[in-house]
């Protein structure tokens, strides 16, 4: 399955998505988040008024982009199925630290 890029507007961060399902996603995606700064679990609403979660990743290289979106959206799918699906926004600095307002990040990278 390919993921499609969307251009949502602007994106309020409601607040952070966790529980047991959530926390294994989590699990799971924390290996493959090499390249992104950080990432959160975060319910969120596009100017549309549509609520949704999203993986939010900050600080990623624009060329590591659309691979790691097609490696989430697969790991995604084997865990809660074809029909359902997880918004991945690759944030801009001004929203990463709207997101930090509301959400713990459950990755960050550390610089050795």
């Amino acid at each position: 399955m390919n993921p499609k890029e969307l251009h949502v507007g602007e994106v309020a961060f409601v607040g952070e998505q966790d529980g047991p399902p959530e926390r294994e996603l989590k699990t799971e995606l924390v290996t493959r988040l090499g390249e992104a700064g950080a990432g959160y679990l975060a319910k969120v609403q596009y100017t549309s008024g549509e609520q949704s979660v999203a993986l939010c990743l900050a600080s990623t290289p624009e060329a590591a982009q659309a691979d790691l979106a097609k490696e989430i959206g697969e790991v995604f799918h084997r865990m809660f199925g074809a029909s359902s699906h997880l918004d991945i926004l690759f944030l801009r600095p001004d929203q990463e630290r709207q997101v930090a307002q509301v959400c713990t990040p459950f990755y960050r990278r550390t610089v050795s």
